[in-house]
């Protein structure tokens, strides 16, 4: 089934004449209102052949029927030799009746009308699909894809996508930009969309999204973008379709780019081309930017044709699909007629989609009730303009006019805890915290509870994500706005800090030159670690702060030892710089760390979370440091190099191992490539073994050659303590053989057809949009 209600009027009237073209055989025409007295749609020829459209698909059949009378005398006065009715409604045997007798002089049966449910029969024939795919939004949101999208096994973090995909899909407009976006994706399997703040970039990965949906794609997402957990969520199966969204994947204001980041997404690249897999990343051009100036590594990645990079300007944007946006936004918002009709003046509308300044963020913001209800019909259009003219305004009025004091605390807490989506809980300890820390609130009252009532989907907005609420903003631009206010007011900065749980709300604003001095008091009395955390441990940030600003109070002594023991639990990111710094000579000798030194299971723990690049450097510094210490001892140094060498074989291990994990897809597309040709045509033929001999000898190579490299980086004191590792017994245990499946029978490049709705024979598509009856 086709959902129709995800089409507003001018849509709904393009499919008609689209299927009415292929019913009759017949080249038709639409009009802008007023050009033929009302009529919709018309053949060539003259009045001969009339259809009338009636998008009623949430009216009552009563509303309809008053609707067709009011056309009777137009039709009399027209009198063409057919007269058809199409409509969205489903309509009983009687109500068809009922309307042949209105207008069986112009008909040659009741099958002149057309009705919901006979559309949906025409657009299932297989003959028929090249209709459906032109009007993109009758499989963008039909009942099929829909039901897809609410399967939660083929996502991650599903409900907030889901939520959005509901929600906007009927606002979606196709334009240029997806037809090209889609065509690099089917082209090139991987794309980085970018642009500036608001003109949809989100929107255009959403659509990209359900398009490979109805195509039998799983969708792979996170809020956090976490590669590795993403790429764990990946199937291996050569025939499992997969597309992977990376939204805001640098950052969502300001850079976020981890030192491993590139190395990460080129894993995956290489993952996603070697199986049949589709990657979308998103980015503001500002932040994208700053990316290849400050990282080398990200550079590199980008300029060496790995990824093609596509950006929405909206200077290239066509009026027709401004247009397209513009209307979208004042159907599905049910924007009052006495409204719409004062963008209609003198062809207002014109102006608002010429506009310089115009954006779909500006458009979806001035076209909702909560924004246009205190401005009479009469200022709409000024105030349409006003908003165009000054963009950073769109959420000013809000937030000074429209929400309370306690309300602006919730709203600066929520952005102080997240760019995306907080759990409710967490929020909500949060915002108490702050409210009695400044406020001494009304405690027989449920601040929390009112203040989500009183800000849902005017500025917030609640996912379910496996049963727990999460509570994120209801667009971007919010967060753009919370955060440039909050850059020039340190007073309230201050207050999100001096009240904070979690120390994610004071990285927040680590950027801002008197947090330093605030963390600095914090960690000299030690109160740092009270603060909880969102993931890496308190400890860690205890440490880098003590490391950053040279901090020597004997006070913290026995925190810092406790801190360096409690963060060998787990593996993070920059856990081996960490310890390396903190280790530093300084530290050793003004926090007696010579303790944990000297103990070698702790010492064990500790090197055991490092990286293998690191552990070698860390192991001969340590080792010195023994020697020339007062604890040395023969036992000692013995005992330190046993742990050594076990440490140094398991870690040698790991990196190969993983190594391979990562690139395994990689290196054996290179040997079948270079395989003689008559390998892959027996291959194809059913005879495997010769080209599975010829890539298990070639990955030996491989595997000589990594390894040779590994052991280089290893210092000369400890490698004759290394156990070499056998490299045939090795490739045996690696599943090359699906590798070489996946890269043979790997699904093939192609070049989409360009599928648009067609706007042949509409006099002018903007007019004719705008220029219509709008009830």
């Amino acid at each position: 089934m086709y959902n129709f209600e995800n089409l507003n009027d001018y849509e709904f009237e393009i499919l008609c004449k689209d299927i009415m073209e292929k019913k009759l055989n017949a080249e038709l025409r639409v009009y802008k209102q007023g050009k033929d007295g009302g009529i919709d749609i018309n053949a060539f020829t003259g009045n001969e052949i009339i259809i009338q459209v009636k998008h009623y698909v949430k009216s009552s059949y009563n509303s309809l029927k008053t609707s067709l009378i009011s056309e009777l005398k137009k039709v009399k006065k027209l009198n063409p030799n057919q007269y058809y009715i199409c409509t969205s409604q489903k309509l009983s045997v009687q109500n068809v009746n009922e309307i042949y007798e209105l207008f069986k002089n112009f008909m040659n049966s009741s099958k002149n009308i057309i009705d919901g449910t006979q559309i949906n029969e025409f657009l299932k024939e297989e003959n028929n699909i090249d209709i459906v795919k032109r009007n993109y939004k009758l499989w963008l949101t039909s009942t099929n894809v829909l039901e897809i999208i609410y399967n939660k096994n083929i996502f991650i973090d599903s409900d907030e996508l889901v939520y959005d995909i509901e929600k906007d899909s009927k606002f979606y407009v196709e334009t240029e930009s997806y037809t090209n976006a889609k065509k690099i994706l089917n082209n090139n399997k991987v794309i980085i969309i970018q642009g500036d703040p608001g003109v949809g970039k989100s929107t255009l990965s959403k659509m990209l999204i359900l398009n490979y949906i109805s195509e039998g794609y799983s969708v792979r997402y996170s809020t956090d973008n976490d590669i590795s957990n993403i790429k764990k969520a990946l199937s291996h199966d050569i025939e499992k379709k997969e597309i992977i969204l990376l939204d805001d994947f640098l950052g969502q204001h300001y850079l976020k780019l981890r030192d491993n980041q590139p190395n990460e997404i080129k894993s995956l690249i290489s993952f996603v081309r070697r199986y049949n897999k589709k990657l979308i990343l998103n980015t503001r051009i500002t932040i994208l930017n700053e990316a290849k100036r400050l990282n080398l590594h990200f550079k590199n990645l980008l300029d060496d044709g790995s990824i093609e990079q596509y950006v929405i300007d909206l200077n290239t944007m066509k009026r027709e699909e401004k247009a397209k946006i513009l209307y979208n936004h004042i159907y599905f918002n049910n924007l009052p007629k006495e409204y719409f009709d004062e963008i209609k003046v003198n062809k207002r509308y014109l102006k608002v989609i010429a506009h310089k300044n115009y954006n779909p963020r500006i458009i979806q913001y001035v076209t909702r009730e909560r924004s246009y209800k205190n401005i009479s019909y009469n200022e709409y259009f000024q105030y349409i303009m006003s908003k165009l003219e000054n963009p950073q305004d769109v959420w000013e009025d809000e937030f000074v006019n429209r929400i309370e004091k306690i309300d602006r605390e919730f709203m600066n807490t929520l952005y102080s805890l997240t760019n995306n989506y907080i759990e409710n809980n967490i929020l909500e300890e949060c915002f108490n915290k702050r409210i009695d820390g400044v406020n001494k609130s009304d405690s027989t009252l449920n601040s929390y509870e009112i203040g989500v009532k009183r800000l849902s989907d005017a500025l917030i907005k609640i996912v379910y994500d496996n049963g727990i609420a999460r509570i994120g903003v209801l667009n971007p631009s919010i967060n753009d706005y919370i955060s440039a206010q909050l850059n020039k007011n340190n007073n309230e900065i201050l207050n999100i800090i001096n009240n904070a749980v979690y120390i994610e709300q004071v990285l927040k604003f680590s950027h801002i030159g008197f947090v330093d001095k605030w963390i600095k008091e914090k960690l000299v009395n030690g109160s740092i670690l009270n603060l909880k955390t969102q993931g890496i441990p308190i400890e860690y940030y205890f440490l880098k702060y003590i490391i950053e600003f040279k901090i020597l109070n004997k006070n913290l002594e026995n925190d810092i030892k406790q801190s360096i023991v409690r963060l060998t639990d787990e593996f993070y990111r920059g856990y081996s710089d960490l310890v390396i710094n903190i280790f530093d000579v300084r530290f050793i000798e003004f926090y007696n760390l010579y303790s944990l030194i000297i103990d070698i299971d702790k010492m064990n723990a500790i090197i055991d979370k490092m990286e293998l690049e690191d552990v070698t450097i860390f192991l001969v510094y340590i080792n010195d440091i023994l020697k020339k210490s007062q604890y040395h001892s023969e036992k000692l140094i013995d005992d330190f190099n046993y742990m050594a060498q076990e440490i140094l074989n398991e870690k040698i291990i790991d990196e190969v191992k993983n190594n391979f994990d990562d690139n395994l897809d990689e290196y054996v597309g290179d040997i079948v490539d270079g395989a003689p040709d008559n390998y892959a045509n027996k291959y194809y033929e059913g005879n495997k073994a010769h080209m599975e001999s010829y890539v298990k000898i070639s990955l030996t190579d491989y595997f000589n050659d990594f390894y040779d490299e590994v052991i280089d980086n290893v210092n000369e004191i400890y490698k004759v303590l290394i156990d070499k590792i056998d490299a045939i017994n090795f490739i045996e245990e690696l599943s090359y053989e699906d590798s070489i499946e996946s890269y043979l029978f790997r699904e093939p490049d192609y070049d989409d057809d360009d599928y648009t709705n067609r706007n042949s024979h509409v006099e002018d598509v903007v007019e004719y949009i705008f220029e219509r009856s709008y009830s």
